[in-house]
């Protein structure tokens, strides 16, 4: 089955893990950065073999990619982190400064994403001009370049490239932040959730893809002039942001962090994600035209986030965190502790996590840089060539991370 697109959810990285609620929290938390930076080296992978498909070939190092094994991929993952993080990020300044404190530091945020998603469309556009020449270029209706159209309709997202489009998810989302801390403090998590779960069932029943298709026949054909949403609903997966968002202001909230660590309960939690892990699994595993009539239940569209995905991504975040929670048990485990530390503690996934959205950024026009020079290829593509090019190019992106960090560590 072809891998689907994936993006990063260009989160801040944690900047006050000192003020968790739970002891030794600042250690675990830490861990994330790694844990991400794993989700972006996937997220390559990806997207490089939706690449080498384009060529004719499946990338033989795709068979690695945890999708194989349940129906989530990168986004799915990074989409609640993003929200978790930033809530961790963003409610010390809610405290401090209030609502319009908080909603110009979310603001700031938006504004770097805005940049990064203007930049690195640009960049993309020109890389095609870079290896065949301007001459090659099409022109449009006026007889311009439509390279300089194309160009224009960049800063108002009318045309966003391959692989970039949840950028715009974020800048979404992300405006809401100060309002969520607001509801959640006012109403408390239960409405809140409930608040979700209302939007996204509205986007599963397509009312606002209605609503905006009605506005931009009767109204104003709006999608010509401004794009509020790419291939990542908005009200979908932006009511997962506000899951992760949720989880982090529970974990800033201590009577609700200590519930979390109840061990009868943490014990229980450990079962039912095991058990939703292997259905899927299983499910997967038998995917055969005789024996499944229909595989959506096993094989879940992307563009709207599915339940499936929702309890997969759940299930298999909760086991990680039971491990680094509970040291009694996880003794019992010691080769699976011993990999996630490994991931979590691996200095060059370590230094993509924390620059993440550099990173994504980066990946993208990396990824278009190798789809131009595979145009000059002559016969198929091999997996010997795939491999060099996927070698060279995530290579190509440490070096860029580690300059990035070095010489411009006030970059977003």
């Amino acid at each position: 089955m072809a891998i689907a697109e994936q993006g990063l959810a260009a989160a801040p990285t944690i900047i006050e893990p000192a003020e968790a609620a739970l002891p030794g929290a600042k250690v675990r938390l830490q861990r994330l950065d790694g844990l991400r930076g794993y989700l972006l080296a996937m997220m390559y992978l990806v997207h490089f073999t939706a690449l080498s498909q384009m060529f004719g070939a499946d990338f033989v190092l795709a068979r690695f990619h945890h999708s194989v094994l349940l129906p989530v991929f990168d986004a799915e993952y990074l989409v609640p982190l993003s929200g978790f993080v930033s809530a961790l990020a963003y409610m010390g300044q809610y405290r401090s400064q209030g609502f319009g404190g908080a909603q110009r530091a979310v603001l700031r945020r938006v504004r770097a994403l805005y940049g990064y998603q203007v930049s690195t469309s640009v960049a993309v556009l020109l890389l095609p001009v870079l290896v065949f020449g301007r001459a090659g270029m099409p022109l449009d209706a006026a007889g311009a370049p439509a390279l300089l159209s194309t160009i224009g309709a960049v800063f108002t997202f009318v045309y966003q490239p391959d692989n970039l489009q949840i950028l715009l998810l974020f800048m979404g989302a992300m405006i809401f932040i100060p309002t969520a801390i607001r509801l959640l403090d006012s109403l408390g998590p239960i409405v809140f959730v409930a608040i979700l779960v209302d939007a996204w069932l509205i986007a599963d029943a397509g009312f606002d893809a209605a609503l905006a298709d009605w506005v931009s026949v009767n109204i104003l054909p709006w999608r010509d002039y401004l794009r509020i949403s790419g291939v990542f609903n908005l009200l979908s997966w932006g009511a997962f942001f506000y899951f992760g968002f949720t989880i982090g202001w529970l974990f800033k909230t201590r009577p609700a962090s200590l519930l979390a660590m109840d061990r009868k309960l943490m014990d229980r939690l450990l079962v039912v994600s095991l058990v939703i892990c292997a259905f899927f699994y299983i499910g997967r595993v038998l995917d055969d035209p005789d024996l499944l009539a229909d595989d959506s239940l096993f094989f879940p569209a992307r563009n709207l986030l599915s339940f499936q995905a929702m309890l997969c991504v759940t299930a298999t975040s909760y086991i990680p965190f039971y491990l680094f929670n509970r040291p009694d048990r996880a003794a019992v485990y010691p080769l699976l502790m011993r990999c996630l530390d490994a991931v979590c503690k691996a200095p060059r996934l370590v230094l993509l996590g924390r620059n993440s959205l550099f990173v994504y950024s980066a990946h993208v026009i990396i990824v278009a840089a190798l789809a131009s020079a595979l145009q000059f290829a002559d016969r198929q593509v091999g997996q010997g060539t795939l491999l060099a090019l996927f070698t060279f190019g995530f290579a190509t992106l440490l070096a860029l991370t580690a300059a990035k960090q070095r010489w411009l560590p006030m970059l977003p």
